[in-house]
C-alpha cells in the first residue's frame, strides 16, 4: 500500500543543545517529511528520571503537545526492542486520543528527521536535531 499524502507521526530521539530529549513529530503529509522539513507539530519534550531519552518500547507513553497542555494526544504501544527490531519491521502502534485514530508503527533507520535552530540560551545558540526511531502511518487518508 502507498502512503503518499497520508499523515504520519515519527517517534524520535533528539538532541536539544547538549541534552537528550524525546519527541513525537507529526506531519500532516508524509511527502513533506523526507528532506529535513520541520514537522507540522512537535510534541512536548520528554526525558526519563535520569535525564535521558524515554523508553518507548514495552511501556505506554502518554504524549502531550504544546497546543493542548496537559492533555495526552498520543498514546504509544511499541512492542519491539529497537536494537533487535530491524528497519521497516512492524513495531507496534500509537493512537491519537481526540479521534481515536490508530497509526501502525514500523522501525525506522535512525535517520535524521530534521534539525533546526532554537532561541539562544544564556547567549549560546541552541539546536534541536531529531532522529527517527519509528514511523507511524495511518491506514487511511
Amino acid at each position: 500500500h502507498t502512503l503518499n499524502g497520508t499523515e504520519i507521526n515519527y517517534i524520535a530521539n533528539c538532541i536539544h543543545g547538549d541534552y537528550p530529549v524525546s519527541h513525537i513529530a507529526y506531519y500532516i503529509n508524509i511527502d513533506n517529511s523526507h528532506d529535513g522539513q520541520l514537522p507540522t507539530a512537535l510534541s512536548d519534550p520528554y526525558r526519563d528520571k535520569n535525564g535521558d531519552w524515554i523508553t518507548w518500547e514495552g511501556q505506554q507513553q502518554n504524549i502531550t503537545f504544546p497546543d493542548r497542555p496537559g492533555v495526552p494526544i498520543i498514546e504509544t504501544d511499541i512492542g519491539c526492542i529497537s536494537k533487535k527490531c530491524k528497519f521497516t519491521l512492524f513495531a507496534g502502534s500509537i493512537r491519537r486520543t481526540f479521534d481515536l485514530k490508530p497509526f501502525i508503527c514500523f522501525r525506522d533507520n535512525d535517520r535524521e528527521l530534521f534539525s533546526t535552530s532554537l532561541a539562544p540560551k544564556n547567549g549560546v545558540p541552541q539546536n534541536l536535531t531529531c532522529n527517527s526511531l519509528y514511523y507511524c502511518a495511518s491506514n487511511n487518508k
